[in-house]
C-alpha cells in the first residue's frame, strides 16, 4: 500500500489559478484550456511597442505568430518526446503548449511586426505608424 501526501490547497491553489490566469477574452475566443499563458512584458518606445514573452524551452521553430482581425495570436505546441526505457515520475513544469491573443488597435503598423527569440524570451516589435509616432516640442509663431 502507498500512501499518497495530497494537500488540497495546493489543488485549490491549482483551480484558482487557472481560472483567475484565463481572461474572459481568451474564454469568449476558444482558447484551448489546456495552454498555458506566457507572461508578458510590454513596453513603449516613440517608434514601437515591444512585447517581451517568457517561453522557456520552445525554440522559435515551435512558435507560431499570427495576425488576423486585429488581433496578434502567439502559440506554440510541441509535443514532449519520451525516452525509451525512461519513465517519467513527476512533471512539473509543461511548457509545451502555450497561447496569448493581443489586440492591436489603429497605432500599429500591422506590415511591420517584427519577432525574434533569444534564451527563452520571445520579442515581438510592433511598429507605429507615421502619425501615431510621438513628435517632439514644436513652437508655433502666431502671425
Amino acid at each position: 500500500m502507498t500512501l499518497l501526501n495530497v494537500n488540497p490547497l495546493v489543488q485549490v491553489e491549482k483551480i484558482f489559478n487557472e481560472v483567475l490566469n484565463t481572461s474572459v477574452n481568451e474564454v469568449m475566443n476558444n482558447t484551448a484550456p489546456s495552454a498555458i499563458r506566457p507572461a508578458v512584458n510590454i513596453a513603449e518606445q516613440a517608434d514601437a511597442f515591444i512585447l517581451e514573452l517568457a517561453i522557456p524551452g520552445l525554440s522559435k521553430e515551435d512558435i507560431q505568430i499570427n495576425v488576423e482581425n486585429d488581433l496578434l495570436k502567439v502559440s506554440a505546441d510541441k509535443k514532449v518526446e519520451n525516452v525509451e526505457g525512461t519513465k517519467i515520475r513527476k512533471r512539473e513544469f509543461n511548457f509545451n503548449k502555450i497561447e496569448r491573443t493581443f489586440r492591436l488597435n489603429e497605432k500599429i503598423d500591422q506590415s511591420k511586426i517584427a519577432a525574434t527569440s533569444n534564451n527563452g524570451v520571445l520579442t515581438i516589435t510592433l511598429t507605429k505608424k507615421e502619425e501615431a509616432k510621438k513628435q517632439g516640442p514644436k513652437t508655433i509663431s502666431v502671425k
